[in-house]
């Protein structure tokens, strides 16, 4: 039995006929068919390719003058088949020089479609036209699917921008698998390459939305050139800035809700923003705190409110619920920092949404693993949805760097034994390994961790580097609690780590602020950096690449309207979190 095309040569089946037939009523000077030809036409119509290219052959074999025509009609029917050796048998057969106008086409493109099918992807690409421009119409889709095919190995960034060129030729469903393979191909572009093709295209061509797309899932800023406008002009509403950007409008709305789900997390947040308003020494806005309720609708309608009592910008809502609401209402008529991301929700023209995101964190390990020549990591995480967000994000970020992650392990809740899931991915005490493995990142919350890094020792495994997530850090336990986490390498907000300036009083605000200490420190030091950013949004808007010291981590913009995050990192030492200095980033090991 002769190989057979796979379902990625099949792509544009219809397209492809549609030329076919078209190409058909223009063959070779205003021909009459034979009765034989005729009937292989409806063979083919009706999908019967194995009759309809015997019947060809049949054809060709008692017509000299249109021998090579109705061969290659032979041909395209084993396409449709899918049946290489047979097509590539039948080609052989065919003499180009007898064949015209787009008859010679169609035998490049067959031709190219089978040298992709044979691993011949160099020759695929010198068969095929160098441009498109002459081409008709109904053959421009399958020339830009085939060149993208034939580059995808060499030159996935060509590849792209070939599909980029396909997309608005197919239909609907078509269009969607083309766009998942762009995004594949992208991947495997790393962030220079990357940022390279951005930059050598105008804002206006199609590759432009998924290149955006591939920036903001590597938690990248955009180029300048593609960075995205504010739709508002604040400038004009606001008084003059600062030489560093400081510029807060005169007055703006706080919402966050008093009842509720939310509420404990409001509180803490709200803490945060009023203790970086009051450390502030320069101008301050006037600020009205405004109830976003427990809902989307109580959210739009507190907006609403703020807007008519002469707020100038907004900060909140604050759950995902109610961001996805205001977003979706378009009723944010001056600027808004929303305190949350709403899924695949954006952020509208002139806002921008703040979150404490677990794939910043994974993100950044990613980078720091690859920089310390991981290649090969074992990503172990619990069932909290943002563990498993970590997880997925970590991977995609590694896969940028070369790297690939072997096993990805979910710790069971309540199942204390977690040996019999770690040692198919790590090896066991005996030494044997089942692959190479240079690190382990986790995504797991302190409870988990403090159970699972013994057990890893216990497999010998105390040579692998271990990265973990803010989740592994729970603020206000004990030394006691924490000396088996002792060398491991985690994110963690630089509020946490006593690492904060901008003239935050960390110590007399822990003192005076519940909130400002143990775990509810993370959301404190949330609110505080929402107030900077609303003060320096004018700055961070029009200025790209301009980005503040904050007490989550250094913030910028990354052109969609989210806030890009980059962490602080932290390690364990004597069962304390502390400042990781670049000793414990060469040497990561978990027995510290």
């Amino acid at each position: 039995m002769s190989p057979t095309l796979g379902p990625s040569l099949r792509l544009l089946p219809i397209l492809f006929l549609t030329a076919v037939l078209g190409a058909c009523a223009m063959g070779p000077a205003r021909m009459e068919p034979a009765p034989v030809a005729q009937e292989a036409e409806a063979l083919f119509a009706r999908g019967e390719f194995a009759a309809a290219a015997d019947a060809f052959e049949g054809a060709a074999d008692g017509s000299r003058r249109y021998r090579d025509h109705y061969l290659l009609r032979a041909a395209e029917s084993w396409r449709e088949l899918g049946e290489i050796g047979a097509a590539e048998s039948v080609v052989a057969r065919i003499d180009p020089a007898r064949l015209v106008d787009e008859q010679a086409l169609r035998l490049a493109l067959l031709r190219a479609e089978l040298a992709i099918a044979g691993g011949e992807d160099e020759r695929a690409v010198a068969l095929l036209p160098t441009d498109a421009g002459g081409l008709p119409d109904g053959y421009r889709a399958r020339y830009h699917e085939l060149r993208a095919r034939a580059l995808a190995g060499t030159d996935p960034a060509a590849a792209a921008l070939e599909r980029a060129h396909l997309a608005p030729l197919l239909r609907p469903a078509e269009a969607a698998d083309n766009d998942r393979a762009i995004a594949t191909l992208l991947r495997r572009l790393d962030d220079r390459r990357l940022r390279a093709l951005a930059e050598s295209l105008p804002d206006t061509h199609p590759l432009v939305p998924l290149l955006r797309s591939a920036f903001a899932q590597r938690g990248l800023p955009l180029p300048e050139s593609m960075a995205r406008a504010p739709a508002f002009e604040p400038g004009a509403l606001l008084p003059p800035a600062d030489l560093d950007g400081y510029r807060p409008p005169y007055k703006i709305a706080l919402l966050l809700p008093s009842r509720g789900t939310h509420a404990r997390a409001a509180s803490a947040v709200r803490d945060g923003f009023f203790a970086a308003y009051f450390a502030e020494s320069r101008r301050r806005p006037e600020v009205v705190v405004i109830d976003s309720g427990g809902d989307a609708d109580s959210a739009v309608q507190a907006l609403r409110q703020a807007v008519a009592d002469g707020a100038q910008a907004v900060v909140g809502p604050l759950s995902r619920e109610a961001v996805a609401g205001v977003f979706e209402s378009h009723a944010a008529t001056v600027p808004l920092v929303a305190l949350n991301r709403p899924g695949e929700v954006p952020p509208p023209p002139g806002s921008i949404s703040f979150a404490l995101a677990p794939e910043e964190e994974a993100r950044a390990a990613a980078e720091r693993l690859a920089a310390l020549g991981a290649r090969h990591v074992v990503v172990i995480h619990g069932s909290e949805e943002s563990d498993r967000r970590a997880a997925d994000a970590f991977a995609a970020r590694l896969a940028n760097f070369g790297g690939a992650v072997p096993a990805s392990i979910q710790l069971p809740a309540g199942q204390p034994n977690y040996e019999p899931l770690l040692a198919p991915a790590l090896g066991s005490h005996d030494g044997m390994a089942p692959g190479p493995v240079d690190a382990v990142f986790l995504a797991v919350g302190a409870e988990q961790a403090r159970l699972l890094i013994p057990q890893i020792r216990i497999l010998g495994r105390s040579d692998l580097s271990i990265v973990a997530t803010s989740s592994l850090h729970a603020p206000g336990s004990s030394a006691r609690e924490n000396r088996e986490l002792d060398g491991i390498v985690f994110t963690e907000l630089p509020w946490l780590l006593d690492q904060v300036d901008g003239g935050l009083p960390r110590s007399q605000l822990r003192d005076a602020f519940r909130s400002a200490r143990g775990p509810a420190g993370r959301l404190f030091a949330f609110g505080a950096d929402a107030f900077r950013l609303m003060a320096w949004l004018d700055h961070l808007t029009t200025q790209p690449g301009a980005r503040i010291q904050g007490a989550t981590g250094e913030l910028l913009l990354d052109g969609f309207g989210n806030v890009s995050r980059t962490p602080a990192w932290a390690v364990f030492r004597n069962g304390r979190a502390q400042p990781a200095d670049r000793v414990y980033f060469e040497d990561t090991r978990a027995d510290h």
